[in-house]
Parts: C-alpha cells; structure tokens; sequence
C-alpha cells in the first residue's frame, strides 16, 4: 500500500468464493446475530466513506467469523464476563470488530502490511479510539493491554508470547497457519 485510499479494497476482501447461498439462505442467524451483523455492516460503510469518499458495504466477509463469535460469547457466557481476546492473523479484521462490537478486549497480530493498515483503521472506528498500536513501540505489550483494542506488530509477537504477566482468556488462529511458509 502505497496511498491511504488502497486500503479502501481491503473492505470487504476474503471470502468472496464462498458458497452465497449457505450464508445467505441456509445458515439460520439469531436475531442477535442478525443485529451484530447488520451494525457491522454499517460501520464499515460509514468508516469507509468518511475515510475514502466511497463507502464499502461488505457482503461474504462478514458471515464466516460469526461462527467463532459464537463460540466466544458461549464462553463469555460460562466465565460470566467480557473475555480477552487474542487474533493471529485477524485478515480483513471482522472477526477482531465483532469482538469489540460485543464488549471484549481485543489485541490481534498480523504480518500483512495492507491488512494491518487497514485493521488499524477498522478497530480504531470500531473502538471509539481506544485502540493500542505498537508497531512503533520498543516493545510488544508485557501484560494485555488496557485499551479494548490493540494491534501488535509480528516482529514483537515472540516476546509478547514469552511476557509472563501477558495472559488472554481465548487465542484465535483461523486459516493463517496455512498461509505460513515451511521456515515459519
């Protein structure tokens, strides 16, 4: 990326080979869910059009990562609390957004420069400015952040690992393994 205005693709990318009519049709959504995604939609579109002029509504990319939503909030529910969260790998970042969008702390770690310029801007929105960025920082985080989002660059993820005061209730890691290359 070389022009804020590239990052605008990033939008709604991911996803876009998947089966429409299984998320359209044949997935049944709660009502809740239905909400999580119609808000996520929107915010998307109004980040996006205030950011470049043209606002993205995202279609496919917002299905697949209700899925784990699920499964955090079904966690949530048996903790009695909001969770922190941890992404490797967060791609378009929706997962990461309906994470903060339901109240839980969030830090994700990606290796992509596109895609973290882009999650960079879709949390700070999604946050309300309560997002941590320590690609510019000496060191990763030792203990989980206390803004409710952060985004931690792959060159401290290593040391962010081995902090013993770092600790989150749940790590996702969802296709990005795959993607790694045999030294990884």
């Amino acid at each position: 990326v070389t022009q804020e205005a590239e990052l605008r693709r990033y939008a709604d990318i991911m996803y876009e080979t998947i089966d429409r009519d299984l998320w359209l049709r044949r997935v049944r959504w709660s009502p809740s869910e239905e909400k999580a995604i119609l808000a996520l939609r929107s915010e998307v579109e109004a980040l996006t059009g205030q950011l470049f002029g043209r606002p993205v509504q995202p279609l496919m990319c917002l299905f697949p990562a209700m899925a784990m939503v699920r499964l955090v909030e079904a966690a949530a529910a048996l903790r009695g609390r909001r969770l922190r969260i941890v992404e490797i790998g967060p791609g378009s970042g929706f997962f990461g957004a309906y994470c903060l969008l339901h109240g839980h702390r969030y830090v994700g770690i990606d290796n992509t420069q596109a895609l973290y310029l882009w999650q960079h801007r879709l949390f700070r929105w999604i946050s309300r400015d309560s997002l941590q960025d320590f690609a510019l920082a000496d060191a990763p985080p030792t203990a989980f952040p206390d803004s409710r989002a952060a985004l931690v660059p792959w060159w401290h993820f290593a040391e962010m690992y081995r902090a013993q005061g770092f600790q989150a209730d749940i790590v996702v890691c969802d296709a990005a393994m795959g993607e790694m290359q045999d030294g990884a």
